[in-house]
């Protein structure tokens, strides 16, 4: 049985990747999803803070590392996801 894993798209999740890639049962995938419009429309709705966004912004900056390689699935919206979980359901 495989295990979808969707992972984020910054530093950190490179260095998770690193750790489970080698693992066959695993599908992986990177959530691309997040855009600069979407952010805007957060900071506008006040459901993130303008200070949180600084100090996220900062910290993916100042951290070593880099980002998942591009030759892993990306899922850009909800219909890209159901599209991967369809497939991963046929090939059981």
């Amino acid at each position: 049985m495989k295990t979808l894993v969707i992972l984020g798209n910054d530093k950190i999740v490179g260095r998770a990747l690193k750790a489970i890639y080698h693992l066959k049962e695993n599908q992986i995938a990177c959530d691309k999803s997040t855009n600069f419009k979407r952010v805007i429309k957060l900071l506008n709705s006040k459901k993130l803070s303008i200070f949180l966004f600084f100090k996220m912004f900062l910290a993916e900056i100042l951290r070593k590392g880099e980002k998942p390689k591009k030759n892993i699935l990306t899922i850009k919206s909800n219909k890209t996801l159901l599209e991967l979980l369809k497939k991963i359901i046929m090939t059981k």
